[in-house]
């Protein structure tokens, strides 16, 4: 016997399961129940189906649907015993009472698909997916990957939902092999029908083809159907100018109603936004980050831990340390390390001091931090709070000098002139003071350079140089420039010489 419905039945779930305006759900719901007034068993089967999976906005309601479902199977509905087997709903009442059997319906069912009919299609898909055949048919037929041909064949026949599952089969190479082309087919088709994640699969694949006008417009239309990674992209688009105008505080709309709807990825951007630039606000940035770390995003630990150190009232070092101990755990960068090691440093941290500070130091310089790599090279030549090593000293600072990231060059320069912890090499020396002494009027930079040219061991000795650096350094207020300078005078042919 075939599956067959009344046209006010096909209509009612027309309007429910090949649309996705709400607005048409009570329309649909109406002919449904008309049409199961009239005698339709297979609208009984439709609206059991949406009792029970909350379809067209009714809420679920286990009692009405297993009423729609017995009420169906004793008129004769295939569907209906299928719907209850798939329900859970499947007793010994219902079974007593259906007309047919399950392998009666099964068969009744399958026929109607094979001929074409799209919402038999689409049962039987949904029944493959979820095993609901296991026990009715034999070992070689009930495999779970019989509902993708199932699911395009009710897609193609414009349900929307198998469209959307025929389509994710696609994208992920579930229940069929990987293929993009076929998965965006489904996702345009369903973006058409309205389905929100047609739109957003769309609206995704048109940004990364960079047709931004189109994706604003599929996101746009997504968001509109409440989905929250929509509204995220819409943001994003809206703060880059992308397909639109740029718009920060439109972006911040966006990235709101996306966080309304907890997304993670939204709580950080405006963690960022409100981090800095033009919409700097320290609280509410960090309230953002707090509900990213919260949700699990703990990537923004080092967000947040910066945040902590901050001046003003929402300052809190031991929260600091909290979030940037964790952090460091797993970076690669060594930032959160060199904010650690500061913290320490700087005594911020009651019980802390330089031991803790120069562990912190050697993570971050192992990682390749710029920062930690100066300071422990610093700290190293100084001697002062670690242990004086010129050797490590120079292997710090001289690391940083190769990498272009060395701001203070006079240690290095003094190491190279000594050959402390290196060889020595008083023309590399004169290089980096004369580089330090040009770019940063550096008084003691000009005040070695005189020095090393006064009495040119390694370099020529020239003391017309030499007084001349000297006086550089003493017009920037360095006394040792001018007392060295009181030991030059002009001989008869108007050189400079030394005297006591």
């Amino acid at each position: 016997m075939a599956v067959l419905m009344s046209e006010l039945c096909s209509q009612g779930a027309d309007l429910i399961w090949k649309q996705c305006n709400e607005e048409l759900f009570a329309q649909g719901l109406e002919y449904l129940e008309r049409a199961a007034e009239d005698g339709d068993a297979d609208a009984l089967f439709f609206l059991g189906h949406c009792y029970s999976w909350g379809d067209a906005a009714v809420g679920f309601n286990d009692k009405k649907a297993y009423e729609c479902y017995l009420a169906g199977a004793e008129a004769g509905s295939a569907r209906c015993v299928l719907g209850a087997l798939r329900a859970g709903q499947y007793d010994e009442r219902l079974q007593a009472q259906a007309r047919y059997s399950l392998a009666e319906s099964l068969q009744i069912v399958m026929e109607a698909a094979a001929g074409g009919e799209p919402y038999a299609a689409y049962q039987l898909a949904d029944g493959f997916y979820y095993d609901d055949f296991y026990d009715i048919l034999p070992k070689s037929e009930r495999a779970a990957g019989n509902c993708f041909k199932w699911y395009e064949k009710a897609g193609e026949g414009g349900i929307v939902n198998a469209m959307e599952r025929a389509g994710k089969c696609c994208f992920s190479g579930t229940y069929t092999r990987k293929d993009v082309s076929a998965g965006l087919y489904w996702a345009e088709k369903a973006a058409a029908a309205g389905s929100a994640w047609g739109l957003l699969k769309m609206g995704l694949f048109t940004l990364e083809q960079q047709d931004y006008e189109a994706a604003f417009a599929y996101l746009y239309a997504a968001a509109r159907q409440g989905d929250e990674e929509a509204l995220f992209y819409l943001g994003e688009m809206c703060l880059n100018g992308a397909g639109t105008e740029q718009d920060t505080e439109q972006a911040i709309a966006f990235f709101e109603e996306a966080a309304r709807h907890d997304n993670r990825e939204s709580f950080v951007r405006l963690g960022q936004i409100y981090s800095e630039g033009e919409y700097e606000n320290y609280e509410r940035a960090c309230y953002w980050y707090s509900r990213a770390y919260a949700a699990g995003d703990h990537q923004v630990g080092l967000a947040l831990g910066r945040l902590y150190c901050m001046p003003g009232e929402y300052q809190d070092f031991q929260k600091a340390e909290r979030l940037l101990a964790e952090y460091a755990q797993g970076e690669e960068d060594g930032q959160a390390c060199c904010l650690l090691a500061h913290l320490y440093h700087e005594g911020l941290i009651p019980g802390s001091g330089a031991e803790e500070a120069a562990a912190y130091f050697e993570q971050g310089a192992a990682m390749g931090n710029d920062e930690c790599i100066q300071i422990l090279g610093h700290l190293y030549f100084e001697g002062e709070e670690l242990p004086q090593n010129y050797a490590r000293a120079y292997e710090l600072l001289n690391s940083s000098w190769e990498k272009g990231t060395l701001r203070e060059l006079c240690q290095l320069a003094y190491l190279c002139r000594n050959g402390y912890g290196c060889e020595k090499d008083e023309k590399r020396a004169a290089e980096l003071y004369r580089k330090t002494a040009e770019t940063e009027k550096n008084a003691d930079a000009y005040y070695e350079l005189g020095s090393l040219y006064e009495k040119g061991t390694q370099i020529q000795r020239d003391l017309e140089q030499a007084v001349d650096y000297y006086r550089q350094a003493a017009l920037l207020g360095n006394d040792s420039a001018r007392r060295r300078l009181t030991h030059f005078k002009r001989n008869i042919f108007g050189k400079w010489k030394y005297v006591n």
